[in-house]
């Protein structure tokens, strides 16, 4: 009679272990989706963020590259008229409708250049 009993519990506990097994399987398999779903995701939001970040600074330094390309060829132009002419430093001053405070003792600062002169007569450009 006792061995019946133990026969059943024992089939019992298999029975309930099968069925513990297969729930704690079906949880791993749960647990696997969500992780690698929130993994999944966050790398996205990562790669979108980074791309909009890349994007923007392109945009950023083209913009001031193009700035300073038009510095450039403002000063080049510029250049092309000094170096046509012989002109006293009030002459380009008046020519190039510079600004008071671009001039600096004997020195008028361009964009990307200086204008430096000696006895009110350009002496040198540098470029700084």
């Amino acid at each position: 009679m006792d061995s019946k009993i133990v026969l059943k519990k024992l089939r019992l506990t298999s029975r309930l272990n099968d069925i513990y097994k297969v729930k704690n399987n079906m949880n791993k398999w749960k647990k696997a989706f969500w992780l690698s779903t929130i993994i999944s995701t966050l790398l996205l939001i990562f790669v979108i963020c980074y791309s909009m970040y890349a994007i923007i600074d392109q945009a950023y330094t083209i913009t001031h590259q193009n700035a300073s390309w038009d510095w450039e060829r403002e000063d080049k132009d510029n250049l092309i008229i000094i170096n046509n002419t012989d002109f006293s430093k009030n002459e380009i001053i008046k020519e190039l409708k510079i600004e008071d405070y671009m001039i600096e003792n004997d020195t008028i600062f361009l964009n990307t250049i200086r204008l430096i002169f000696e006895n009110n007569q350009l002496k040198e450009i540098k470029n700084p």
